[in-house]
């Protein structure tokens, strides 16, 4: 499998070939293995941004015990929209499924003191699990977690709306590469001509919308 991790500090992507069974970058001692990030989601190409992993490692190293990850990334399905949340661009790790209620909810209260992570989800919308996610960059609207792109970027959200545009019928020449380039934007010229969008040379809350 090909795992793309977006380092910001280099403002560009390590690429990792890797079995599914092989333990994820940057996580310290956490030991998280690419299958368990993945969860039930299928494919070749997987991408993360790397705070999420370094953030994750943090907190393992804080909860000085290990945590069990359960999920957190997602493909977009064959069939279905762009799902309204950052799991798409690979921020989010669903983790502590296995702890004892007790020990689950000293868990969620650390990731929630520790600042390492912009949201916890509450227990009532994760009751048997813990939910952590950053956020690394502005939302362009209420209630739509990604922000406006411009071509020429580079992020995991650009992996997201290339799998999105992929999965509407208007795959990028060039796969899924994480960067925002002419084919990608000839993709997204495509898509929003057929659903009669405004594309004024950035990705807004509309078109994210009907992704």
């Amino acid at each position: 499998m090909r795992l793309y991790v977006y380092d910001h500090l280099l403002q560009g992507f390590s690429l990792f070939h890797m079995q599914r069974a092989a333990l994820l970058p940057y996580t310290g001692d956490a030991r998280v293995r690419l299958h368990d990030f993945l969860g039930s989601t299928f494919g070749e190409t997987v991408w993360v941004d790397r705070r999420l992993l370094t953030a994750f490692g943090a907190l393992t190293a804080e909860f000085g015990a290990p945590i069990t990850v359960c999920g957190g990334f997602r493909r977009v399905r064959p069939g279905r929209r762009l799902c309204i949340s950052p799991r798409c661009a690979g921020l989010t790790l669903d983790v502590g499924a296995d702890l004892p209620p007790p020990e689950r909810e000293r868990l969620r209260r650390l990731a929630l003191r520790s600042g390492l992570f912009e949201f916890v989800l509450p227990e009532y919308a994760a009751p048997t699990w813990v939910g952590v996610q950053k956020r690394i960059a502005l939302p362009c609207a209420p209630r739509c977690p990604f922000p406006e792109l411009s071509p020429g970027e580079r992020s995991v959200f650009v992996f997201a709306l290339q799998d999105a545009l992929a999965v509407q019928g208007f795959p990028s020449d060039g796969g899924l590469t994480g960067c925002f380039d002419a084919s990608t934007e000839r993709a997204l010229r495509a898509f929003c001509h057929a659903r009669k969008i405004p594309y004024c040379g950035a990705l807004h809350a509309e078109i994210w919308n009907a992704l």
